[in-house]
């Protein structure tokens, strides 16, 4: 053992010598410059910046950025695998300028004592650990990807960590002393500030490996990171360090005419400020500046030994505005020619008014109060009873218009604010965020999160129409600070919200901030009110108060909702707070799975398109839902959109102000297309057109696309899957074709009616054979539906008690069709043959009313018909025949870049033949294997 320590201590010496060679020296710092001493204590950032990776064992090379501790060395010391471990711990933002010289590091730990395994089996002796840093100027963030940490390039030198003595043990829970810190590693961090790219604010991360055990808690153990790792260095430095400006100040207009009660919040006594352009500073005092008239400020860090004053931040103290609203936001209308208006007043205000005018008419900032129209409604005394609160809609809006506004009670107005409507001929586009719930954390850092969302989102897509927020807008619902911070956005006074009532928002008090459209009295009620619709273009959005948990009370609002929208809706939209289909702590809840099994029978009968929730801080995209069951079966197009899905989509977001995340449980994964958990705040685009919903996630930090889906709902392109799918044929003399219709993804349906006809005089319908040989089935069927002879058109009709079950494909019919009249020869023949319609019913428990079953239909020749797509004479020698197929595949294997452009100039195709709602190189392909198959 001494051989062995003595082999270290040699190593690490000669490691200390090659690093020496890499000291920086002062002898080219300026004379006037001082040699100041610093020291800096940097904490883990981001939650993976401390993780692990399994050296052996099942889960070799996996990464855990999840955990709650750090098993330095091996894991699980006690059994025949300890399970080995490599250890990383990134250190960002690091105010460390190049040149400086390091004069100490160390890392300082937090004893963890395992609870299950017990402390006899953790910090094991001897404790024998190597500490490298990544070879780099600028550590990467660490990503859950295999072998993510040990693939980093270590630097050669290492500092040895051993303990072998009973008093080096860690058995103390939560201890952070000297006993939990590394020996120095000034060295290593000595070599990585002097390479080339080393800049102030980089990031370096330390590698920690060898035997036996130590237990360290992670800075997920506690939520303000105080028991994760952190670095511990001092410097000398041959001149000043910069400083960062200051972020979090708020200006906060004066209260009455004097203006001269301003002020500006969020600052400390490490700050000074002045007004803009002015030439001295004035220190702050305390947390906030005072007796400000309103302007603009700025407001920097001062400068002190060792450090240079920061860039300053402008902030704002906003003018005095005559009439005192605050809390304000605007909520779409029950349709888009309306827009609601709720706020807050002084509790002494008795009315209240909204005056609006196009933003054309205004001259400069003054508001045009000669073209604007007024609106009154109604004040209310706010729960909390310091304000009223005031509850306005304005209707008459014109579409793809800029208009300006103020409130007041008619004769006292506020400031001026605007919005703008859209032209829904385009379709629009709105912002979906989950969960703010300020206050959860902290007031004042969550608002500040929210409003960053807010910003990266808003700054990205400033066309968005509205926001929608899916409940938890606040952590307690009776706290007015709490709603303060979520209305400080200013976004918020010229965006609408569509606010859902969450679990920490369910109180009276909801109700004075929110003026919600079509609100029922009856349904989905709690004291926080009950559930909404409105419609926006050709969508029906209808937003649930789910802590209401009656799946009955919802049924019958949605179904009134939809009969009031009427037949113009192309797009259902269910918006709650409680996702019944999430992938964190919530998913396995027993509410959840009661309000599951009770709300998708009802958004599986009322055909909902899509579902937008929040309450599991985790985002979550199921797969298209009916029934329970994941719909995995579905059409795409050559755009990766999914074509007339079958069932509901389920979207889960996670939170837009990172006042707390949920981490991922084992819950039923079959249902869970994308689960991302990236412990940042995120929202997402939806877009939507009359043939589209596309939503797309973001990352709020780097605007980095998390995920991505849309739907694709085109009547055209259901059109043409009815439509046979052979158009042309190729016949000898006497020859007939036979056509066979095949129902997909059938559901139990009684009855199933269908419809063909031909719109070619070449041709007739000779027979209807049915396919469905069930004993207690009845097949009827009628070739002169036409009734005029022609036998143009036909009727066919299948009919059982009990329902005709479910499959995937049910063949039945086959339908002859032949020429009309003697040829000779051979004939090419365009035959126009639809399945018009096929519908198929099921009746409900009391026979009186029947309900249109949704199926894809498909129609096919068989082999007898010798049918292709191909309507091309390609080799130009007047005939149709296998010489043109021939000259198009010739085309199709050069794979010229121009060669699509030649098949459609010379009528390679004519019809949409795979159903992928265009004409490409898909169609010549299936007409490919089709002949080939036909011989």
């Amino acid at each position: 053992m001494k051989a062995k320590l003595m082999g270290k201590l040699t190593s690490i010496l000669l490691a200390f010598v090659l690093l020496m060679g890499y000291m920086p020296s002062f002898g080219a710092a300026r004379a006037e410059d001082t040699v100041n001493t610093f020291t800096l204590t940097a904490g883990i950032k981001e939650n993976a910046d401390d993780s692990e990776e399994w050296l052996s064992g099942a889960n070799t090379g996996l990464i855990d950025y999840n955990s709650s501790d750090l098993e330095i060395g091996w894991e699980k010391p006690a059994e025949a695998d300890p399970l080995a471990q490599i250890i990383a711990v990134r250190f960002a933002e690091l105010n460390i300028p190049k040149g400086a010289r390091i004069t100490g590091a160390y890392i300082q730990f937090t004893a963890d004592i395992d609870k299950d395994a017990g402390a006899s089996s953790k910090s094991a002796n001897p404790f024998d650990i190597y500490i490298c840093a990544e070879d780099t100027a600028d550590s990467a963030p660490i990503q859950n990807v295999q072998y993510n940490i040990s693939s980093r390039t270590k630097t050669t030198a290492y500092v040895s960590w051993y303990l072998n003595d009973g008093a080096s043990r860690w058995t103390t829970p939560y201890q952070r002393e000297a006993i939990q810190r590394t020996p120095d590693i000034a060295p290593l961090l000595q070599y990585i500030i002097d390479k080339d790219g080393w800049a102030s604010g980089n990031a370096v991360c330390f590698l920690l490996s060898g035997s036996w055990n130590r237990t360290a808690a992670s800075s997920e153990d506690a939520p303000d990171r105080s028991t994760g790792p952190s670095l511990c260095v001092t410097f000398e430095y041959a001149g000043n360090l910069d400083q960062a400006a200051p972020t979090g100040l708020s200006g906060t207009a004066p209260t009455s005419a004097a203006n001269n009660d301003g002020s500006i919040t969020g600052v400390t006594s490490a700050m000074e400020y002045k007004p803009m352009a002015a030439a001295s500073w004035t220190a702050c005092t305390g947390t906030a500046i005072n007796g400000l008239a309103a302007g603009i400020y700025e407001v920097r860090y001062a400068a002190r030994t060792g450090y240079n004053a920061s860039p300053s931040t402008n902030v704002t103290v906003p003018p005095y505005a005559g009439y005192d609203a605050k809390d304000i936001t605007l909520q779409p209308g029950s349709d888009e020619t309306k827009m609601n208006f709720c706020w807050y007043s002084p509790s002494a205000t008795t009315a209240c008014c909204v005056q609006i005018a196009q933003k054309a008419a205004m001259t400069g900032s003054e508001f045009p109060a000669a073209a604007a129209s007024s609106f009154t409604g109604t004040v209310t005394r706010s729960g909390g009873g310091s304000f009223n609160s005031n509850k306005v809609t304005v209707s008459g809006l014109q579409q793809n218009t800029e208009y300006v506004y103020r409130l007041g009670d008619g004769t006292n107005f506020s400031g001026v604010y605007s919005f703008r409507t859209d032209d829904l001929d385009d379709g629009y586009t709105a912002i979906f965020v989950g969960d703010p719930q300020i206050g959860c954390s902290n007031t004042t850092t969550d608002a500040a999160g929210w409003q960053n969302t807010l910003t990266k989102a808003l700054g990205s897509f400033p066309e968005a129409s509205f926001i929608i927020s899916a409940g938890d807008q606040v952590e307690t619902s009776t706290n007015e600070t709490q709603y303060d911070g979520f209305f400080t956005p200013a976004a918020l006074r010229s965006y609408p919200l569509v606010p859902v009532v969450g679990n920490h928002d369910n109180s009276a008090l909801y109700k004075y901030h929110y003026n919600s459209p079509n609100e029922s009295a009856s349904y989905g009620t709690t004291n926080a009110g009950g559930d909404y619709w409105f419609t926006y273009g050709s969508s029906l959005y209808m937003v649930l108060n789910t802590n209401n948990q009656s799946s009955a009370s919802h049924e019958a609002f949605i179904g009134e909702a939809i009969a009031a929208a009427g037949s113009g809706i192309k797009w259902k939209i269910v918006v709650m707070h409680h996702s019944i289909y999430s992938s964190a702590s919530h998913s396995t809840d027993s509410d959840i799975a009661a309000r599951r099994s009770g709300l998708y029978p009802v958004f599986d009968k009322y055909d909902i398109d899509v579902v937008l929730a929040g309450h599991d801080h985790c985002y979550t995209r199921t797969y298209q839902m009916l029934g329970g069951v994941a719909q995995q079966n579905q059409k795409y197009d050559t755009q990766s959109r999914v074509v007339n899905p079958t069932g509901t989509l389920y979207i889960t977001s996670n939170s837009a102000s990172g006042s707390k995340y949920y981490d991922f449980k084992a819950a039923d994964t079959a249902y869970m297309a994308v689960r991302w958990q990236g412990y940042t705040p995120s929202y997402s685009k939806v877009t939507v057109t009359d043939e589209t919903f596309t939503i797309t996630t973001y990352r709020s930090d780097s605007n980095e696309v998390i995920d991505t889906y849309t739907i694709y709902k085109n009547e055209d392109f259901a059109t043409a899957a009815l439509k046979a799918l052979a158009p042309y044929a190729i016949l000898d003399s006497g020859r007939s074709l036979k056509y066979r219709v095949t129902v997909n993804n059938l559901k139990d349906a009684d009855v199933i009616e269908g419809i063909v006809s031909i719109d070619d005089a070449k041709f007739q319908i000779t027979d209807i054979q049915p396919l469905y040989t069930d004993s207690n089935s009845i097949f009827t069927a009628n070739c002169d539906y036409a009734n005029d002879g022609s036998h143009k058109k036909a009727y066919f009709s299948l009919a059982k008690v009990g329902g005709l079950g479910q499959a995937e494909s049910l063949p039945l019919a086959d339908i002859t069709v032949k020429l009309v009249g003697e040829k000779t020869g051979s004939s090419i023949c365009s035959l126009n043959m639809n399945l018009q319609a096929l519908d198929m019913y099921k009746g409900d428990n009391t026979g009186n009313t029947s309900k249109l079953v949704y199926s894809e239909i498909e129609g096919g020749g068989t082999a007898e018909s010798l049918v292709s797509a191909l309507a091309g004479d390609i080799n130009g020698d007047t005939v149709l025949n296998g010489a043109d197929l021939s000259q198009a595949l010739t085309y199709f294997a050069l794979k010229r870049a121009d060669s699509e452009q030649i098949w459609k100039d010379k009528g390679a195709w004519r019809t949409d033949y795979d159903c992928n709602g265009s004409i490409d190189v898909g169609d010549l392909t299936k007409t490919a294997m089709l002949i080939a198959r036909l011989g």
